[in-house]
This record gives C-alpha cells, sequence and structure tokens, in this order.
C-alpha cells in the first residue's frame, strides 16, 4: 500500500522499461497517478506498458530518445 495519493495527477518517466525506470511508474501507478512511460526500446517498452495496464493502471507507453529535442518537444504536444 502506498502513502502518496496522486489520484488526478500525471507522471511522465524516461527510461521507463527497465531497473529502476520501470520501478518509479510503478510507484506513481501504485499511487493512483497516470504515467506516461518513455524509452528508446520499443519492445521493452511495450512489455511494461502492457504489465502495467493488465494490472488496471492507467499508462501510456511513447518510444522516445529523450536526447533528441525533437523527440521530447513532440512527446510533449
Amino acid at each position: 500500500m502506498s502513502s502518496y495519493d496522486f489520484t488526478g495527477h500525471e507522471a511522465f518517466v524516461t527510461g521507463a522499461s527497465s531497473c529502476m525506470g520501470l520501478a518509479t511508474p510503478r510507484a506513481f501507478a501504485a499511487s493512483n497517478a497516470a504515467a506516461a512511460l518513455a524509452d528508446v526500446t520499443q519492445e521493452k517498452l511495450d512489455e511494461a506498458t502492457k504489465d502495467l495496464t493488465a494490472r488496471g493502471h492507467d499508462v501510456l507507453g511513447v518510444r522516445c530518445d529523450v536526447s533528441n529535442q525533437d523527440c521530447t518537444v513532440a512527446v510533449g504536444r
């Protein structure tokens, strides 16, 4: 059980398909936040998004290389 309640809030997490990057959206989702997951690895991103969605969380997976400014700006739109 989470001690935080982020209901009505959104999180944007980069590097979100593995390790600490994946633990972060899991924690936000467990705290009722919607989460956008961004990563350069599409297959792992799809797996992470599918897993969190199957657990009933409101998530969106977006392939994005945050070192590319055009990609980052496009995701923000």
